[in-house]
């Protein structure tokens, strides 16, 4: 069960976008790079799929606007929030500044499972947020 604000999109995402300041690292970060995303409560890893500005790597001190994908399970969360991206001895600040609506594509075969349950005639999407009843 999740309980979310109302202002949040009714559907988790996998993509989003943040413009982040690099604070420490130690060679230049490129596409695919893997950091852990905190935001809130929140805490996965995510990989970096695009450098929206153009670069193919960021340094320490470059603020960019970066994509990236979670890993494991879509996340809900809204624009504006503040996240902390690290790994190792990397650290970077920023705040999501888009987030991208999966496609119907993505919301039907990523994560929305279905499941059967025998003692009643419900379906319920496992990682989605549709619940249906058969009458």
């Amino acid at each position: 069960m999740v309980l979310i604000d109302t202002n949040v999109p009714d559907v988790a995402i996998w993509t989003f976008e943040a413009r982040v300041t690099i604070i420490q690292h130690a060679s230049p970060i490129c596409i695919n790079y893997q950091p852990v995303i905190q935001c809130k409560t929140l805490r996965q890893c995510a990989k970096i799929i695009d450098i929206v500005g153009g670069k193919e790597s960021i340094i320490k001190g470059d603020t960019e606007i970066i994509r990236f994908q979670f890993l494991y399970k879509p996340e809900y969360i809204k624009e504006g929030l503040r996240i902390i991206i690290g790994e190792g001895r990397t650290r970077g600040i920023g705040y999501v500044s888009r987030i991208i609506p999966p496609s119907s594509f993505e919301t039907n075969e990523m994560s929305c499972n279905l499941i059967e349950l025998s003692s009643s005639n419900e379906l319920i999407r496992s990682g989605c947020r549709t619940i249906k009843t058969i009458a």
